[in-house]
């Protein structure tokens, strides 16, 4: 089984959560909110409780345009169709939101099934303001035993490729850890491979290695 992140992996863009907060002008308004997480004085609900709340009555549409316009990391449709047809399960476990998990998983063959991420509440096409479904840092190594669990694979046999802090422990607790183009040292030094550039294509190798 392979798992990867989303953004900065099988996508060549920023996090979706700053791009909603720049157009619903609510980027800034909060400058230490994050701080207070990484720092655990705050918990990931809290801090998604408080980013998500500001965004009641938006338009869903504007989520969907960013979407239409992501761009996918060179390489991900070849690396996710040969790993298919050689029968190598596949899985995204992002601290993302459905909208775009579910789209990028449509277009690389990756179904609903086989993706964790965030869910926002959605009514009448308007942001609710409130979360249906939470996919925090902490939960990326639990999806990554409910998948192995379910699609029957011990952790040995499991690649995780990742890009950011929140990848760390589950490059740690799989089989083969690879960093991709690593933002942060501590991913680089948790990883058994790092691949230095922007082309998914460089992990097919690896994984046949392994």
């Amino acid at each position: 089984m392979v798992a990867y992140d989303l953004e900065g992996v099988l996508v060549d863009e920023e996090s979706i959560w700053v791009k909603l907060s720049r157009a619903f002008g609510t980027d800034g308004l909060d400058p230490a909110l994050k701080d207070d997480y990484l720092a655990g004085k705050i918990s990931y609900k809290e801090w998604s409780d408080h980013v998500v709340s500001r965004w009641k009555g938006r338009e869903v549409s504007v989520i969907d345009e960013f979407v239409r316009r992501t761009r996918l990391m060179p390489g991900a449709k070849e690396t996710t169709s040969i790993l298919r047809e050689a029968g190598i399960k596949q899985v995204i476990i992002t601290n993302s939101i459905s909208h775009l998990a579910y789209d990028v998983g449509e277009r690389l063959g990756i179904s609903r099934s086989c993706i964790r991420s965030n869910i926002l509440g959605v009514k009448n096409g308007k942001l609710t303001g409130r979360m249906e479904f939470y996919h925090s840092w902490e939960d990326k190594s639990s999806s990554l035993n409910h998948f192995a669990s379910i699609l029957g694979v011990g952790m040995g046999e499991i690649a995780v490729v990742g890009d950011g802090i929140n990848d760390i422990e589950i490059i740690k607790d799989a089989g083969l850890g690879i960093a991709f183009c690593p933002e942060d040292p501590g991913v680089r030094e948790s990883a058994d491979y790092v691949v230095e550039h922007k082309d998914l294509s460089e992990i097919i190798g690896l994984v046949d290695i392994y």
